[in-house]
């Protein structure tokens, strides 16, 4: 009678552990699921897609668009749709990027594969001239340089606050302490 009891609550406990883990390894698998290709592709619970959407590590939230998938079915499953990837792009795997982008169409892939030959470096137009990517003697270099230096009466203001500065500290020195005056003089004598 009394092993009945212990198989009883054994059972039992075994029956009330098995959804805790399941439900706590939901919500990892949902977090496993984006962050391999950006998009929510099972079917989850609202519960592990909130329970994911407050436990995303935070290099996975950082480089991943893993919370708006996440976001986005948990709205799509509050408005009666399920949590698939369902209005995504279709993947083809052929076209994917050596980065792992995957393009929607042949001709979106065409158009990267021409942009990524091309030899003329990127530029912008800023002001009178065209700053191009890239080493050399470019005029970002001497923007840049221009606008760093300090305009020479700039820079002797700041010398004549630091002498009087100096100054300052130094009677105020002598005048509490007299005997700093009187070490000083003696240094000097020798």
């Amino acid at each position: 009678m009394r092993t009945a009891r212990h198989i009883v609550i054994i059972v039992a406990m075994l029956a009330l552990a098995a959804p805790a883990s399941a439900l706590a390894k939901g919500y990892q698998q949902v977090i496993r699921d984006c962050s391999q290709d950006g998009q929510i592709d099972g079917h989850y619970t609202q519960h592990q897609l909130d329970q994911a959407r407050h436990h995303i590590p935070s290099d996975i939230d950082e480089y991943t668009s893993c919370r708006d998938a996440i976001a986005t079915a948990l709205a799509r499953g509050r408005n009666g749709g399920g949590g698939t990837g369902a209005g995504s792009p279709p993947s083809n795997p052929a076209l994917t990027t050596t980065a792992g982008a995957t393009a929607y169409d042949q001709k979106d892939y065409a158009s990267l594969k021409a942009d990524t030959k091309r030899k003329a470096r990127p530029s912008v137009n800023i002001g009178a001239s065209d700053i191009a990517a890239g080493g050399g003697k470019s005029a970002l270099l001497t923007n840049a340089a221009a606008a760093n230096s300090i305009p020479p009466s700039v820079l002797g203001s700041l010398i004549a606050v630091g002498l009087l500065t100096l100054a300052g500290t130094m009677l105020l020195v002598m005048r509490r302490w007299p005997g700093v005056r009187r070490v000083a003089l003696r240094l000097f004598r020798r």
